[in-house]
């Protein structure tokens, strides 16, 4: 009785009533009761967390640490989702328990929540324990540094950064560099960031597109200012995509098009 009445407890948000049911599946020793998992494959601690339990989360690892390595059928780990809800202690219990799941929604891992968060605090506690989550890609083929570049975290970036300088010469699968991200996005103080930590950060994407193209193609101009100003990227004003065109080529193109369009657009 008490293996259905525990997990219905939580689920129902009746925290007190879960907490004494807690106890004595503990005292009996009723792992199975702690460790049962809902059609949706949610735990106790999934549904302690979603509800904001966190004193019953913390109870939850105390009794039964097994109960961290679950996850649910959108592969939601109990670390993913306490990271999304910034409950902190309870994320330093987990990261001292070997193993413990990390994963969550759509490819994402917790220190992809912790960049989305902006909390380079607990971005800092993950990659010392779980520093491979740093390289690790979303569904989008989005790492926690491009993702960092793309959201203009650069406080969480420069923790990551800190902790190793090497994630700075990150290119995705798909063959985008950070410095490209930051280009898509306008983001002048990230790739000011990345630069103070790799003066030599790659530049250029797969087809030879290079942040500056990136920017001219996005229409940032600030950006496009801060590379030409550089003295690490300003030579990348008269480099070639694998069309033979310079950024200048396609800022000249991007002009005509917009005249045009304009043109166009006055004579109806």
């Amino acid at each position: 009785m008490e293996r259905r009445q525990l997990l219905t407890a939580v689920t129902r948000g009746r925290a007190s009533l879960a907490s004494v049911l807690l106890r004595s599946c503990r005292d009996q020793q009723q792992s199975e009761a702690i460790l049962k998992q809902d059609k949706r494959g949610h735990n106790a601690m999934h549904h302690a967390i979603r509800r904001g339990h966190r004193m019953l989360t913390l109870e939850l690892i105390e009794a039964e640490p097994q109960l961290s390595k679950a996850v649910n059928s959108s592969d939601e780990s109990p670390m993913f989702m306490v990271v999304m809800r910034n409950f902190t202690d309870v994320l330093d219990k987990l990261l001292e328990i070997p193993g413990s799941a990390c994963s969550g929604a759509c490819g994402f891992n917790a220190l992809h929540a912790a960049v989305r968060n902006g909390n380079a605090a607990t971005a800092k506690k993950i990659i010392e324990s779980l520093p491979w989550l740093a390289k690790q890609e979303n569904a989008n083929k989005c790492t926690p540094m491009h993702l960092a570049a793309y959201e203009d975290k650069i406080d969480v970036l420069s923790v990551l950064l800190e902790h190793d300088p090497s994630l700075g010469y990150l290119i995705s699968s798909k063959g985008e560099p950070l410095l490209c991200a930051a280009a898509s996005q306008g983001h002048v103080g990230v790739a000011r960031e990345l630069l103070k930590h790799c003066p030599d950060a790659p530049y250029s994407g797969a087809n030879g597109s290079t942040c500056l193209h990136k920017a001219v193609l996005c229409g940032h101009t600030e950006f496009v200012k801060f590379i030409l100003g550089s003295q690490q990227l300003g030579q990348l004003a008269n480099m070639l995509d694998e069309s033979g065109e310079t950024a200048l080529h396609l800022a000249a193109q991007t002009a005509t098009r917009r005249w045009s369009l304009h043109y166009s657009f006055t004579q109806t």
